[in-house]
This record gives C-alpha cells, sequence and structure tokens, in this order.
C-alpha cells in the first residue's frame, strides 16, 4: 500500500469524506486513512484493492488473532490487490496466481461499487475457498466487477484470511520456548476464522463511505468460503455483523475437532521436517522454511486426500477453547444465528471436480480417487451405527455415467457417496437446524445441476455455480467448467443478489420457495429453461445417509 505524496494529500483532504474524483481516480474516507481506487477497464466499475482490515500477522503477531487498525489520515492507492496468503502456488494454476506474491502481511479486503453517490446498497461479503489451504481473493474467480455491472445497487467486498497452517494450526502440544509460551497462540487452530469476523467487523464500520448499508450484509462463500460462511453463521462472535447468509458447497463439517488434528499431526511433521523444538524455533522460522516443509511428504494421508504435509489438516478446530462450539449444529438449534437468513445448497456432482485435479490420464485420475472414496467409505461404515445402510445406499446412487462403471466397478456409486456425505447432506443438516431454532430467519435450499460442456464426465462439479453466481464472462472454459450460459448466469446472479436485498431470492423469472422439513422444496437449476421448484431431490440417498448418523459429530 503506496502512501501518496503530500501535495496530493493536500489537494484532497478537503472533499475527501465523500468521495473524490480526479481523473480516473477516486477517494473514500475509511477510519484506517483515505483509499484511492479506480475504474475497471472493462465494466467502468469502481474498484478499491489492498485496503488493510487489521494489523498484518508478522513478526511478534504470527499466530496470534488480528489486531484492529488505529484511526488513520493517511492517504494510500488502493488499486493493486494485496499479496496472496502465503502458500505454495502450482506453476500451472488456472487462476493467475502463478506470477503473484505470495507472503504473510495478507490481511486486506477489496471493494466493488458502482458510484459513490448512492447509498444504502446492500452489500456483499464474499469468501473464497481453497480447502483452507490455498487461493486467494486476487484469484480470476473473484472478480466481482461483472457481478457489480450486472447490478449496480450492491456493494461488493473480497478479502483474504491466513491459509493452511498459518491460518488452522493447533500449537497447544508445542514445547515452551523461553521467549514464546505455547499458551500465548491459544488462537492459532482457527485464525482465518477470527481473520474472517475482523474484515467483517472493518466492512460493517466502513461500508458506507463505498455507498454500502452496513446493516444488510451478506455473508456468502464456497467450499472453504462455505465453511467459513456457515461458521460465522453458528459463532457468537459474529453475531450482529451481518443480516443474511448464503452457505455454497461447505458447512459445518468442515471443520476438526481436537481428536482428528492431533491424529493428523501436521504441527508434528513440520517440527520434524524443520528441526524446530518448541516454540522459539518456530518463530523463528522464515516464511521459505515454511514452504519448503509443506510441500514435503507426510507419510500419512490428510482429510482430502493428500499426503504432502500442507494437506494434513487446514480445518479449523471446533471445542476447547474455540470459538467454534464442539456440536456447532446443536448451537443453531439452541438460537445461535436463528433470525439470520440463510440459503445454502450444493452442485450436483461435486466431487468429480477432485479426478480433474488428479494426476496422469482419465483412468489414473479415476484410480486415486477410486482408492481415496474406499478408504473414506471404510471409515463410514466403522462410524456409523448401522454399516448395512452404506451398503444400501451404494446399491441405489446415482450413477448417470456408463463409461466409469466399465473401466472400475461402483465407481460411480462411490463418487455419488462422497458427493452426498462431504456436501449436500450436510448442507441439509445445517438448513435443518436452522429451521428448527424456529428464529425470524428464512431459510432456502438450492441444488445447481448445470453440467460442463467441456468434458463428458464432469457434470455439474465443484464449484461450477461460480462463474454464473459472478455473472462473469470470462470463466467459460476453464477448468472442466465449460462454457458458461450467460443467459443462466443472469438469472442465477439475480436470484444470488435479489437474496442480499430482500431476504427472498425469488425473481421475475421464478417463484423460489422456502425450504421446510416436510416438502423439503429446494431449487433445482439445469439450464436457462430449467430452474424449477423440486421437492426433496434424491430423497432415498438422504434417508439412508441419516439414517446412518455419519454427521452426528457436528
Amino acid at each position: 500500500m503506496k502512501k501518496l505524496a503530500l501535495l496530493s494529500i493536500l489537494a484532497v483532504l478537503a472533499t475527501a469524506s465523500i468521495g473524490y474524483a480526479a481523473g480516473n481516480d477516486f477517494m473514500v474516507k475509511c477510519h484506517n486513512g483515505y483509499f484511492v481506487g479506480s475504474r475497471e477497464k472493462d465494466t467502468g466499475v469502481l474498484s478499491f484493492k489492498g485496503i488493510p482490515y487489521a494489523q498484518q500477522p508478522v513478526g511478534e503477531l504470527r499466530w496470534k488473532a488480528p489486531l484492529p487498525l488505529p484511526s488513520s489520515k493517511n492517504v494510500y492507492q488502493a488499486k493493486e490487490f494485496g499479496v496472496v496468503p502465503l502458500q505454495n502456488i502450482d506453476p500451472n494454476d488456472t487462476e493467475d496466481l502463478a506470477n503473484s506474491p505470495t507472503d504473510e502481511n495478507c490481511l486486506n479486503v477489496n471493494v466493488w461499487t458502482a458510484d459513490l453517490t448512492t447509498k444504502k446498497k446492500p452489500v456483499m461479503f464474499y469468501i473464497h475457498g481453497g480447502a483452507y489451504g490455498w487461493e486467494a481473493a486476487r484469484s480470476i474467480f473473484y472478480d466481482m466487477q461483472y457481478m457489480v455491472k450486472e447490478n449496480p445497487d450492491i456493494v461488493l467486498v473480497t478479502f483474504d484470511y491466513r491459509v493452511n497452517s498459518l491460518g488452522f494450526f493447533d500449537l497447544s502440544k508445542v514445547p515452551d520456548g523461553k521467549v514464546y509460551k505455547s499458551k500465548d497462540f491459544k488462537d492459532s487452530g482457527y485464525l482465518g476464522v477470527l481473520d474472517t469476523i475482523a474484515a467483517l467487523k472493518w466492512t460493517k464500520k466502513n461500508i458506507a463511505a463505498f455507498g454500502g448499508d452496513p446493516d444488510n450484509i451478506t455473508v456468502f462463500g464456497e467450499s472453504a468460503g462455505g465453511g467459513l460462511s456457515s461458521i460465522m453463521l453458528a459463532t457468537k462472535p459474529a453475531q450482529g455483523l451481518f443480516k443474511r447468509v448464503i452457505i455454497q458447497s461447505g458447512a459445518l463439517n468442515l471443520t476438526m475437532n481436537q481428536e482428528t488434528i492431533d491424529a493428523m499431526d501436521q504441527t508434528g511433521a513440520i517440527m520434524q521436517v524443520t528441526g524446530a523444538k518448541n516454540m522459539d524455533d518456530m518463530m523463528a522460522l522464515k516464511k521459505e522454511d515454511i514452504l519448503k516443509a509443506w510441500d514435503l511428504e507426510s507419510g500419512r494421508m490428510g482429510a482430502e486426500g493428500g499426503t504432502l504435509i500442507q494437506n494434513l489438516n487446514n480445518h479449523p478446530l471446533r471445542g476447547g477453547n474455540s470459538i467454534i462450539p464442539e456440536k456447532p449444529l446443536n448451537a443453531l438449534v439452541s438460537g445461535v444465528g436463528k433470525n439470520v437468513d440463510v440459503m445454502i445448497g450444493s452442485t450436483a456432482d461435486e466431487w468429480r471436480y477432485w479426478i480433474n485435479e488428479m494426476p496422469g490420464n482419465l483412468s489414473q485420475k479415476m484410480h486415486h480417487i477410486d482408492m481415496i472414496d474406499k478408504i473414506k467409505i471404510e471409515q463410514w461404515y466403522k462410524k456409523g451405527t448401522q454399516p448395512e445402510l452404506v451398503d444400501a445406499y451404494l446399491k441405489i446412487a446415482r450413477n448417470k455415467n456408463s463409461y466409469w462403471d466399465k473401466k472400475i466397478s461402483g465407481f460411480g456409486q462411490r463418487v455419488e457417496m462422497v458427493n452426498d456425505v462431504a456436501f449436500r447432506i450436510p448442507s441439509i443438516k445445517l438448513a435443518e437446524a436452522h429451521i428448527n431454532a424456529k428464529g425470524k430467519g428464512k431459510t432456502y435450499m438450492y441444488y445447481f445441476a448445470k453440467e460442463s460442456d467441456l468434458a463428458d464426465w464432469a457434470g455439474a462439479p465443484h464449484a461450477s455455480e461460480l462463474p454464473y453466481v459472478f455473472c462473469n464472462p470470462k470463466l467459460g472454459g476453464t477448468a472442466i467448467y465449460g462454457t458458461t450460459d450467460m443467459a443462466l448466469a443472469k438469472k442465477v446472479c439475480r436470484a444470488w443478489t435479489n437474496f442480499a436485498r430482500t431476504g427472498n431470492p425469488s425473481t421475475d423469472d421464478f417463484v423460489w420457495e422456502q425450504y421446510d422439513l416436510s416438502n423439503r422444496k429446494t431449487m433445482v437449476i439445469k439450464s436457462k429453461d430449467v430452474i424449477q421448484m423440486v421437492n426433496d431431490p434424491l430423497p432415498a440417498q438422504r434417508i439412508l445417509l441419516d439414517a446412518a448418523e455419519l454427521y452426528q459429530s457436528v
């Protein structure tokens, strides 16, 4: 973040509190400074990028809760994104991160708005995904100018939070050093959650300067961002910071208790490969040491199937001293978040996304996924109170791709089971808990089934709704998502923004009815011509997995 020259400061201070334009420059006054943004060339939307929302977690603040920024009258450029949160970036990355700087000083927000004169606009606060271990707000996937261009009455906010073991790392069992004590890092297992709350607090305090309504903020996110959105709903410290939440392909199951984190022991693995013996050594690690350690083999498989140290655990800690309850679904039933409007859902073929992520040709990718699925399902056999229900599920599970079963018998059913256990059913359980709280908040469910035209085996994979939600014409053909149907995108984007405006995602094209425990009305999105309410999609699969009690831990 660069300070402007003194003459520039003197020239703009008089009008900065409202919003000042000089050529293509625009300035807003926030509590922590004056920030000069610019107009996006493609859309004409105003953007303000790389604005700090908390003290940067470097030096003595590594692995500690974010601290608020003091008031300031300094003027800063806000025309470029901040650094990518520290992570190992794939050199073949398709999200435009491969040549981006990555570091620990990453706590920044970005704001898009059509103008600085209209006031009280609904605010949408997006949390990016990445399995809690990767990605960044500067990804091409999260370029919000197109969503604002389509909906100029909305203000969009994105931000970065600490990821991987800088954001979700349990230090409670690390021996004390002479200088640093492990107890002083008690929040280390859920720092990314605290970063999210800090970014929300900054937004609520400052968003009026961008034309936003601080009393009408909708939190939304996908994958790990969906997990963090659900945590915002279920944790008491976040209450009052937002009015609505949209949870996409990620729910409260994307957290871990102390027992699971201890079993993976990412902390022990990092200490072993770096030679760190205590907290003094951990704090002395350079970022290069951490990046190198993350890329080493761990000798065990992590929750997402990877074996590198960075794959072992990137999930927020729940229970114990965490601000995430041990039983977050019970917290919802007891009334936390009961007056927040909720929209939640998943894609039809979530787990097929990871087939593409695996190395090798398609058959090799499938075999790798099948190995992971068999391990996961074996664990579910042991966890479920009635293992025979898992057998029954695998016999009736949806599998429309006969190509798979010609290669690997039962592959399609196993992939569908992971879809349900990891994504669809946790979303349903969260919706049920929210309804059972009997608050004022409304509940809506969706099922995104628009299939990719790029890979016939892909279906509607994880994150495939994002180009449609963001109404972004530039995301077509990326990864395995295929061409974006912009006619459908406009309809989906309008539903999401209508929910932010009013708490009701209905549009001129369709009426979206609330989810309940009787009819379980779900909006199924297949194409621009097929967007319809369906009662309880795939009920047999839901009933069998619910009876197997695979979700009682959250």
